[in-house]
């Protein structure tokens, strides 16, 4: 593998004097604070604090959890393990979207379980989904740490990823729970050393949901490239062999599962031109774009990189399992939050780009300013200071089921575009 240092696309940006010796400056502070042995704490709480800084979560809406149908078929299945959830609340034409994704929870069962072995209740999602984020913003660091053997780059690229929609996801999901999904996730990532104990958290990973499964080829490909060496192979098959098992333990649970206590699942609300709004619809390249914003680039640079070491096969399951990863987003409406479950491509690429050669710091910090500079103000902190926000919070509940109930019979009515609206 060349030893070379890989150049990012603002490279010339970042060698600018006057740019290049203020990331400089931003490189040398973080080497002085982390010198600490709570390193890894310090780079979470910066994380945490970035994350809710720059897309502050709507806690004004928490007073309203109990009002919708989400969270009270939540709050049916704590009370009621392994009970199927009411039909009512499975009802497109009272509930509309929402009551198609109450149809998929029967078989979601982690969350659940954990809300009620803790007692939190309805509160079980924003609960746990903000303790997890902040496990995952701590693991993360550590898991890039050791692929780099760099404390500041780890800082530099986690601290990136918390200004970007996934970074703040977890702080502002307070009805499905997906954060719990990716620290599980990762946690089967780190704990590769031990195959079984990687299973154990990989299976309940599948309960929060089933996106997790079309992200595990992206876990296998983890486990190729950490564990790449001679002397690594064997442990690297044996985690493999771990992750196929638990797939297949998935599987099997949810066949039996269903039978002996009757659940049932439903499918996505899904049609035709929901699929080809997502290719034809401008507002989904914003979309992708402030997912993880500037840090596209690291895995965009990781296949160029194996592309040019003509390690083909490689760049070409790369791309296959991003491909699985990502591709249920563009089959259901909540495009943003089913990408995020391709975030163990950034574990994979740093591994591939900079384990044997020096991490560029001052070019990550200048994609972490990026992350963070274009941050709208509206999504800010500062947002609770605008003067001009006329709806109250308890709306958002109404307002929202009501737009889509109209999105919808425009849609039966064979409008795909506002254009083919009527102008009154």
């Amino acid at each position: 593998m060349s030893s070379s240092p890989t150049r990012l696309p603002l490279a010339e940006l970042a060698s600018t004097p006057r740019i290049g010796r203020f990331l400089a400056g931003i490189v040398r502070g973080l080497s002085q604070i982390l010198q600490s042995r709570c390193s890894l704490l310090i780079i979470t709480v910066i994380a945490v604090l970035v994350s809710i800084l720059t897309r502050f979560p709507p806690y004004e809406l928490l007073p309203e959890l109990h009002g919708d149908i989400t969270n009270q078929a939540l709050a049916w299945q704590i009370q009621h393990l392994l009970t199927a959830i009411p039909a009512y609340m499975k009802d497109i034409s009272l509930y509309d979207g929402s009551a198609s994704h109450v149809d998929k929870m029967e078989f979601r069962l982690t969350l659940p379980l954990l809300g009620h072995l803790t007692g939190t209740g309805i509160w079980t999602v924003p609960v746990w989904t903000s303790i997890a984020t902040v496990l995952l913003f701590f693991l993360l660091a550590r898991q890039i740490r050791d692929a780099t053997g760099d404390t500041v780059a780890a800082a530099l690229i986690v601290i990136g990823l918390a200004g970007t929609f996934f970074g703040a996801w977890g702080f502002h999901d307070f009805l499905f729970g997906d954060a719990v999904g990716f620290i599980l996730m990762l946690l089967a990532a780190a704990c590769g050393s031990y195959p079984w104990l990687a299973a154990l958290c990989f299976l309940p990973a599948a309960f929060v949901d089933e996106r997790c499964i079309t992200g595990f080829p992206l876990l296998v490909l983890y486990y190729w490239v950490r564990y790449s060496s001679a002397e690594q192979r064997s442990q690297r098959n044996r985690s493999i062999l771990a992750i196929i098992l638990s797939v297949a333990a998935w599987i099997a649970l949810r066949l039996w599962i269903g039978r002996a206590f009757r659940l049932e699942t439903g499918t996505s609300l899904l049609t035709w031109e929901t699929v080809r709004a997502h290719f034809t619809t401008f507002q989904t390249i914003p979309s992708l774009i402030g997912l993880y914003r500037a840090s596209w680039i690291i895995p965009a640079l990781a296949i160029r990189r194996l592309i040019r070491e003509q390690r083909w096969m490689l760049a070409v399951y790369m791309i296959f399992a991003f491909g699985c990863a990502v591709a249920p987003a563009f089959l259901v409406i909540d495009l943003n939050r089913s990408l995020c479950y391709a975030f163990m491509v950034f574990l994979i690429s740093v591994d591939i780009l900079w384990r044997d050669s020096a991490a560029p710091k001052h070019y990550l910090a200048a994609l972490m300013l990026v992350n963070i500079l274009i941050s709208p103000p509206t999504k800010s902190v500062f947002r609770l200071l605008a003067p001009e926000q006329k709806y109250a919070a308890r709306n958002v509940f109404a307002r929202v089921p009501l737009l889509v109930r109209f999105g919808e019979f425009a849609q039966r009515a064979g409008a795909t575009t506002w254009r083919e609206l009527p102008p009154r």
